[in-house]
């Protein structure tokens, strides 16, 4: 098999985050795995050659940005058997492992919720260009304020760039939440910037935590080990049922969210709202 990277992406290091999960089910399944980076050939079809005389059959593709040049929107039909881990910004006709967006949000909320708070922030922010996963983070947002809350206690979701730091403290200030719903684990890290002390000023609730870097944050885990491991099975299936190139439909496995109970989501109390930022 081969794990296809594109080293000209912003993100390319984060996008290698669902690598070692392959690598693992690849050896405990008998199957040998290659790293490819598109960015080393002049177009797919040269790649394309290389990944054929090596032998390989199945390819694993992370969330991929548009990048200038080679890109796997363009892979000859009918040579391979894809699989793709995540959602990034383009849209693939191949099959698809990725975390329950919709779920892991509706959990959040509802967990913020059953903990007593009302006053709720949600920090779920939005990528420019638009990820294809963003509007399952704010519709569900939207769905659990406009079914669980009264539209007096509803705060405007922050929908501003995930790299918008001054917005998001005009947003605080502006509407002062007793919680944060942060889309990562940058917001929590605002806070704190910010003045805000958490749990004691505000409390913080994650869609996406990585618990090996930030244990102490409650929210849902960033399931890469699981979709490494998910997207190689799902690859095996689709080759033992001898698929080739864009399947006649495609299959969405959507992973249940994980959760991480961390410090930073309390028991609702009373607090006040204090900031020492100058």
């Amino acid at each position: 098999f081969a794990y296809i990277v594109d080293s000209r992406m912003a993100i390319h290091s984060a996008h290698r985050r669902f690598y070692p999960g392959c690598l693992e089910r690849c050896h405990e399944r008998g199957y040998r795995l290659q790293e490819i980076d598109l960015a080393a050939y002049p177009s797919l079809e040269s790649a394309s050659r290389v990944l054929y005389h090596r032998n390989i059959r199945g390819l694993l593709v992370p969330q991929l940005s548009h990048s200038p040049g080679p890109s796997i929107e363009e892979l000859p039909p009918n040579q391979f058997t894809v699989v793709c881990l995540d959602q990034g910004w383009i849209k693939v006709p191949y099959h698809l492992v990725a975390p329950d967006i919709f779920a892991e949000t509706r959990l959040v909320w509802r967990t913020v919720i059953d903990r007593g708070y009302r006053r709720i922030g949600g920090a779920i922010l939005r990528h420019q260009p638009p990820a294809l996963d963003d509007a399952a983070r704010i519709g569900a947002s939207f769905a659990s304020q406009q079914e669980w809350l009264p539209p007096e206690e509803h705060i405007p979701l922050l929908q501003s760039s995930p790299d918008d730091r001054e917005s998001f403290f005009a947003w605080m200030q502006a509407h002062q939440p007793d919680v944060v719903i942060g889309f990562v684990s940058r917001v929590h890290r605002w806070l704190v910037e910010g003045g805000w002390r958490v749990p004691q000023d505000v409390a913080f609730a994650g869609l996406i935590i990585v618990g090996s870097e930030f244990p102490e944050l409650t929210g849902c885990l960033a399931q890469k080990t699981t979709i490494g491991r998910s997207g190689v099975d799902a690859l095996i299936a689709a080759i033992n049922e001898d698929e080739w190139g864009i399947p006649e439909q495609q299959r969405k496995l959507l992973l249940q969210p994980i959760w991480n109970e961390g410090a930073t989501l309390p028991q609702l109390r009373h607090r006040s709202m204090r900031r020492v930022r100058s």
